[in-house]
């Protein structure tokens, strides 16, 4: 259960709950504090993915490895201090990662879901299942509904640009007939 900058998880079988507690600084996850290893200060890549943690009790560093489509390279750390993977993401015990509004496999670099939000005037875009516009080095998509460099916010321009170039978009401005 995520309740603002907090995270309680009770695992199968058990009665207590564990917490982690997420520190942020100018929309980025900096550190996590979780109940059983203290504080971590979190290292990231310019997707948003935590490549590396550093324990402030004692200054040890854990590293992990991933390609540009979230699958582990290497071998993965024994240890890491919360659940989030590849670009933020709440990684499950199916193998699947969920970045905001859908669920991606790593292994197959898709969405399960098709997108919720279609840009017709983008050709790439209308693979619905595809990640990052099927560049994750360049574009990350961490909401799971756009891709680009402002990922996870609401962009008035995406739509006001669909509307813009959808050809039944400027029949319905046009005239109202001409769509009866």
């Amino acid at each position: 259960m995520s309740a603002g900058d907090m995270e309680l998880f009770v695992p199968t079988g058990g009665t207590f709950a564990t917490g982690t507690r997420f520190y942020s600084y100018n929309g980025q996850v900096i550190a996590t504090r979780a109940s059983s290893g203290g504080l971590s200060w979190k290292l990231s890549d310019h997707q948003g993915s935590t490549y590396a943690t550093v324990d402030a009790g004692n200054l040890a560093v854990t590293k992990r490895w991933q390609d540009p489509y979230g699958i582990s390279r290497g071998t993965p750390p024994s240890t890491w201090p919360d659940k989030h993977g590849f670009v933020g993401g709440y990684q499950n015990t199916t193998g699947l990662t969920h970045l905001g509004a859908r669920d991606y496999d790593p292994l197959s670099g898709r969405f399960l879901t098709a997108d919720p939000v279609l840009d017709t005037g983008n050709p790439q875009a209308l693979n619905a299942y595809s990640y990052g516009n099927n560049s994750p080095v360049s574009f990350s998509d961490p909401s799971g509904m756009t891709w680009g460099a402002e990922c996870g916010s609401y962009r008035q321009d995406l739509w006001v640009k669909i509307f813009r170039t959808s050809p039944y978009a400027l029949r319905w401005r046009v005239s109202p007939r001409l769509t009866t």
